[in-house]
């Protein structure tokens, strides 16, 4: 029974990382506040197709998607942000900082709102912003970073083209859930089996 449930545990750990490796998010809806001509932050996205709206927020300046627009990407946990697509320029500290910001839209005005987000495109493309209001947000992104914990927070780096997007939760999309409950079925069987066969010896 143990070699069972240890031989099922380490095929649900080879099959359920890659499945949570690969997703299609979708660009639901923006919230409708403006700034600059572009939509700002937080946006609404489902993964795979789901029902599950989730808030995310576009860390990213330089590509652009539009409602409805489906586009490939790696689910990546914010405490190693390694595979993100601005790690090389930002590193861990950036991606934390923008972690930080995220956690303020519930927290300040939504007329504030565009300056968190702008706040967050200068922390990714450096120099883009130089309004007063947009560079407070940065610094204080700077001085506060450390007070978030990353792995609460998820990247969705694209594959190729499309914008990459964060999350302030983690999210399980569906093909790891069915990888989840086909894994505690199969040893609900096999527990069973081997229960009906002591009963038969």
């Amino acid at each position: 029974m143990k070699f069972a449930l240890t031989l099922l545990a380490s095929a649900l750990l080879v099959f359920a990382i890659p499945a949570f490796a690969g997703s299609d998010l979708t660009l639901m809806g923006v919230n409708g506040a403006a700034q600059g001509n572009v939509y700002v932050n937080p946006y609404y996205g489902s993964l795979d197709g789901g029902n599950t709206i989730i808030n995310i927020f576009c860390d990213d300046l330089s590509h652009e998607v539009n409602i409805g627009q489906t586009w490939p990407v790696t689910i990546i946990n914010g405490a190693n942000a390694s595979g993100g697509r601005f790690y090389s320029s930002i590193g861990q500290v950036g991606y934390d900082e923008l972690f930080w910001l995220e956690t303020q839209y519930t927290l300040a005005n939504k007329a504030s709102w565009g300056n968190i987000s702008q706040a967050g495109w200068d922390i990714t493309s450096p120099g883009a912003f130089t309004d007063p209001s947009v560079l407070a947000w940065v610094s204080q992104a700077e001085a506060n970073y450390g007070s978030i914990n990353p792995a609460d927070f998820m990247i969705f780096t694209p594959t190729g083209a499309g914008q990459e997007m964060t999350a302030d939760s983690p999210v399980i999309e569906p093909s790891t859930i069915s990888i989840l409950a086909g894994s505690g079925l199969g040893i609900f069987v096999v527990a069973r089996r081997r229960k009906l066969g002591s009963k038969l010896s």
